[in-house]
């Protein structure tokens, strides 16, 4: 497996500590260029959806690398994901959930859809895992699809004016959640 995917996924960990450490520094700046919210949802989508999301999907491929028969498709993928990080934090930065945070937060579901079925045809290709396993990793794919449902949800809630109700906070929930 190319080393450069275990250093994509150590920067997009650096970068989410440092705006972490940006975050927490907030209170002590004389004159913020960027609001602390933008900061925040920044942060928070890298920890989760760049740096936690990409590696995981590297030790996945760390473990099936030699049997893998398309490498080509596992980088490209692998690179999917962190262009498309980096570009989201980005967005975040410059302007809090808004349209590019969106568009790019949207173009990160369809990637983990790409994953979704590139996992799924990996486990099916490679008997050899252990049944429980690949229940558990089937399990959590299940789960992944789940929660990138909640998002289309929120946009319609938001376009229906629903934004204070308790339908668009469980919503929230199902996304963070599973």
């Amino acid at each position: 497996m190319p080393r450069y995917f275990i250093h994509a996924t150590f920067f997009l960990f650096i970068v989410t500590a440092l705006s972490g450490m940006w975050m927490r520094w907030y209170p002590f700046l004389s004159n913020p260029l960027i609001a602390y919210d933008h900061i925040l949802h920044g942060h928070s989508h890298l920890a989760i959806l760049g740096w936690a999301f990409l590696g995981l999907f590297v030790i996945f491929l760390a473990i099936l690398w030699p049997q893998i028969k398309n490498k080509r498709h596992a980088m490209f993928l692998t690179l999917a994901i962190f262009i498309v990080s980096i570009m989201m934090f980005f967005a975040f930065l410059y302007e809090g959930y808004a349209m590019y945070s969106i568009i790019m937060s949207t173009i990160h579901i369809f990637v983990e859809y790409w994953a979704i079925v590139y996992i799924h045809r990996q486990l099916k290709a490679h008997d050899q895992l252990p049944k429980v396993g690949t229940l558990f990793m089937h399990g959590s794919l299940i789960a992944l699809f789940i929660s990138t449902l909640a998002p289309f949800g929120l946009g319609y809630l938001g376009a229906m004016g629903l934004q204070e109700t308790d339908l668009f906070d469980r919503t929230i929930y199902v996304y963070l959640h599973f």
